[in-house]
This record gives structure tokens, C-alpha cells and sequence, in this order.
């Protein structure tokens, strides 16, 4: 559709034209956006393209857009906006309340102004179009216009990532959002660098807000943290349908294939530290049952073996012989 709208630059006290991305036009209402559906499409309108048939440098495509009425180009549409978090205590019926940081970014920030259109995820699978009404420096309102629900997929890779003082991720956490883990859990492995913060939930919890704001997933995936080790992981993952263990090449290990990964249920892989996994700690995973798979020869950091093992997932999910096969338009 439109991410760019090149306009007369005499809307901005110049000459000629100038080109800036759609949003900022939208926010500053210097553009009518129209939605409306006919013979299941879209049309979208903009208003002052009308004006810009009376230049000679006008482009020739000015006008009615028209595209197919599906779920995937309205969010596209709703891409366009500024997007915001609100945890489900914070959207009732009709009305959404943005506090502390989320707040300060939309009034101190961006300073959007009261009937600017924004978009809100609550991270448990709603999607809400919303209106600014009023805005504070401690809160705003929003009025919803309309609410969007996904479905949780059918597939949900839960990764167990050892702790360790690495300087990359904050990159995981990010990924692990765009990627679709169903939760991130922490532990304290027996090689682990360093001990495992009490506070390390809450941290990485903010890190992957903003990945779930940045790539629109309406699903926030869950952070846990296990301080007593690999003993407290594999007791609360017993009842999983299936159980990984990705481990650098060893002999007898076989290739992890695409069968393993993007079935229906519960996925979780064991990814251990730095300082590779104890043999306690092997032999207590052999003994709960969880797979060994190979990742390749190299030896891999830990935050790129779960980004790796996400992203396999993930594209293995989107095959056509999965329950999250992306649908035919």
C-alpha cells in the first residue's frame, strides 16, 4: 500500500515537493485517511491527493487505492501507527490507560496531540485501534475504535537459555518476539558466568516489550527464572510434548531435521552456557528423555544457538503441512 506520500512541500514553508513517511501525516492530520469495504475490498482514500492533480510533477497514481478486505492488509495498515503496550488490566470495555514509561513516550516524545489514532498490544493476543483523548505527563486515555484477537499458534517453542553475563541479549530477547517464542525461560546452569539476578525476570521482561512494540506481535512471550538449576527446569517441563537438547557436534548426535521442530504443542530446547553443560547435567537430561540434536560443527554463543533454534522453528511452523501454515488469500 502507501508508506511514503511525497506532498507540496508549501505544507512544510518550502517549494517543490517533499517526501516523508506516511505516519507523520497521519499523526499530524495533514491527510484524511478513508477505510471503507466494497465487494470484499478495501479502499483507501486520501483527501489531499486531490489537491496535488493541479501540479504538474504530480504523480499519476494519486488516488483510491484498492486492495483484497483480508486481516494481514489491515494490519498492515494499522503498521503504519504508532504503536504502544497496555497489560490487560489497562484496557477495559471501551477505554485504554497508558501509564509511566509508555505514557511519558507518547506525551513527552512523540507529543501526540488528542484525536491522533495510535495502535496498543495487551501482549496476550488483542490488538486495539485506539483514539487519544486525553493526555497528561502520569496518563493517558485512549478510546478504542476497534479490537483485534489471534489466536495463540498451535506450535509454542519454549526456550531454556542458561544464564550467562553475555553482551548480546538484549538481541535475543528482541528476536525471541519477532520469532514467536511462547516463553523464555532463565536458569542457573552449573557452569553458568556469574549468579542469576533476582530482579533478571523484570529486565528482560521490558527488553522484549519492546520487540513485541517493534515487530507488532500481539503474543508477549512469558519470562521465568529457575535459580535451583536444570533440576527445576526439566520437573516443569515434563508434561511437554516434545523436548530438545541442542548440543555442539558430538559423535552420534543427528542433525536437527524438520521433522523435530514446528509440530503442534509445546517445544522446548535446553540451551546450556557459556561453559557447556556439566555431566551431571547431561545425565540428568538423557534420563528425562530429551533429545540430542546437532546445530552444525561450529561451536556456537548461547544467545545465537536460541536465536537459530527460534528462527528453524519458526520456518518450520510456516510449512504447508503445519496447523500454522500461513492461509491461501
Amino acid at each position: 500500500v502507501v508508506k511514503t506520500v511525497i506532498t507540496p512541500a508549501c505544507h512544510a514553508g518550502g517549494r517543490g515537493f517533499e517526501s516523508l513517511p506516511f505516519r507523520h501525516f497521519f499523526a499530524r492530520e495533514q491527510i484524511s485517511l478513508c477505510l471503507y469495504t466494497r465487494k470484499n475490498k478495501v479502499v483507501c482514500f486520501f483527501r489531499i491527493l486531490q489537491d496535488l492533480r493541479k501540479y504538474d510533477t504530480a504523480p499519476d497514481f494519486w488516488g483510491p487505492f484498492v486492495f483484497p478486505a483480508t486481516t494481514s492488509s489491515i494490519s498492515y495498515i494499522m503498521s503504519e501507527l504508532y504503536t504502544f503496550f497496555a497489560s490487560p488490566e489497562q484496557f477495559s470495555s471501551d477505554s485504554i490507560l497508558l501509564q509511566g514509561q509508555e505514557c511519558k513516550h507518547l506525551a513527552s516524545v512523540l507529543r501526540l496531540k488528542p484525536g491522533t489514532d495510535v495502535q496498543v498490544l495487551n501482549g496476550q493476543g488483542r490488538t486495539a485501534l485506539a483514539t487519544v483523548q486525553t493526555v497528561s505527563k502520569r496518563e493517558a486515555v485512549l478510546s478504542i475504535r476497534e479490537m483485534h484477537e489471534t489466536p495463540r499458534p498451535a506450535s509454542l517453542p519454549i526456550i531454556a537459555l542458561a544464564f550467562s553475563k553475555a553482551a548480546r541479549r538484549g538481541f535475543f530477547l528482541e528476536k525471541a518476539v519477532e520469532l514467536g517464542a511462547c516463553e523464555v525461560w532463565v536458569w542457573q546452569g552449573e557452569h553458568s558466568q556469574g549468579k542469576l539476578p533476582e530482579d533478571v525476570r523484570d529486565s528482560w521482561q521490558s527488553k522484549m516489550i519492546a520487540g513485541c512494540k517493534q515487530s507488532s506481535n500481539p503474543w508477549l512471550p512469558a519470562v521465568r527464572s529457575f535459580s535451583q538449576g536444570l533440576p527445576e527446569v526439566i520437573a516443569q517441563a515434563a508434561d511437554f510434548e516434545h523436548h530438545l537438547l541442542p548440543w555442539e557436534m558430538q559423535q552420534g548426535v543427528p542433525m536437527l531435521t524438520l521433522n523435530d521442530m514446528g509440530r503442534a504443542g509445546r517445544t522446548i530446547y535446553i540451551i546450556g552456557p557459556e561453559g557447556g553443560f556439566s555431566a551431571r547435567e547431561l545425565g540428568l537430561l538423557t534420563e528425562a528423555g530429551y533429545k540430542a540434536v546437532s546445530l552444525g560443527q561450529r561451536i556456537l554463543r548461547c544467545e545465537t544457538a536460541a536465536t537459530l533454534c527460534l528462527g528453524l522453528h519458526w520456518w518450520a511452523s510456516q510449512q504447508a503441512d503445519r496447523p500454522d501454515a500461513p492461509q491461501a488469500q
